[in-house]
């Protein structure tokens, strides 16, 4: 756990062993079918989430299966996010390392896995303000990722509000859990939203249930500033996903898979959209949230 990191040495790290892959697109695909996941998360790669190893065993434990499953399904990019089931009994320590081992993860294949999304806990306080910063300055990640249920806490928890306005000073994107349950409601999200009109935040696995899709769906009509994901599953399937575009915008749906691609991806590819839109959504819209190659 004491091992120190920064990104400079990781790609150093990563070039010297020669391990910085070249970006493979899906041989044959259309325009459109370029996908950019942007929901998928790293765990501690043990049963009981623990022990956490050098930074180099975390990176290991991930960076080869990640990449078969891309391959797998036609996945040309993934941001890579920290998972939250993480063991905290060293608390920051150990959010710190989930943070580096993201940024190990981007360093050693920047083409196939170009963005980051960390971690900190509403329970750290203080010490997350921190984190964040050492985040955004020193290991170059790109947004910070809440699964509030897991931590046992609200998503308009008090604290939520500093830990956003140090996420906005810094540049950050916030991606929030919503689910239709006690601690992830999407109503909870609105009020942040409305609190924060000026920062964009991404609403993750918002459309899986009915009362999760016309809630989000209505919320989004009114909160300019939500996006939203299409993890783990769409409500509805192929079926829904034209109404969806046609209610909040095809500019405003990032496909993400959170490891289900048949109930996401390919209801995307088998869907009545547009090519056009299919494009935004599978690749343009993430592409662009991060400043990313269209």
């Amino acid at each position: 756990m004491s091992e120190q990191f920064s990104r400079r040495q990781a790609l150093a790290m990563a070039g010297a062993a020669g391990l910085v892959a070249a970006a493979s697109p899906a041989l044959g695909a259309a325009d459109w079918d370029k996908p950019f996941d942007v929901h998928a998360h790293m765990e501690p790669g043990t049963p009981d989430y623990a022990p956490f190893g050098t930074l180099t065993q975390m990176v290991n434990q991930h960076y080869q299966e990640r990449l078969d499953y891309m391959d797998r399904n036609g996945i040309v990019r993934s941001a890579v996010s920290a998972g939250y089931r993480y063991r905290r009994g060293e608390g920051i320590v150990n959010t710190r390392a989930m943070n580096d081992m993201i940024a190990g993860l981007v360093a050693k294949n920047p083409q196939r896995l170009p963005v980051g999304i960390g971690v900190v806990q509403v329970s750290d306080g203080d010490l997350s303000l921190r984190e964040l910063e050492r985040m955004a300055k020193e290991l170059k990640l790109r947004g910070v990722g809440w699964h509030h249920a897991d931590e046992g806490a609200y998503i308009d928890n008090p604290f939520m509000r500093p830990l956003l306005r140090q996420v906005q000073a810094l540049g950050l994107i916030p991606f929030i859990h919503v689910r239709e349950r006690e601690y992830e409601n999407w109503w909870r999200l609105d009020v942040l939203a409305g609190e924060f009109p000026d920062l964009t935040i991404v609403a993750m696995s918002g459309i899986t249930t009915t009362d999760d899709r016309e809630h989000g769906v209505d919320i989004m009509k009114r909160r300019k500033n939500l996006l939203m994901d299409t993890a783990p599953a769409i409500y509805g399937g192929d079926q829904f996903l034209p109404d969806l575009v046609k209610r909040v915008g095809a500019d405003r749906v990032l496909f993400g898979t959170d490891s289900n691609p048949t109930l996401t991806l390919e209801v995307i590819r088998r869907s009545s959209l547009s090519d056009e839109d299919k494009k935004k959504i599978l690749s343009g819209n993430t592409a662009k949230l991060f400043g990313q190659p269209a």
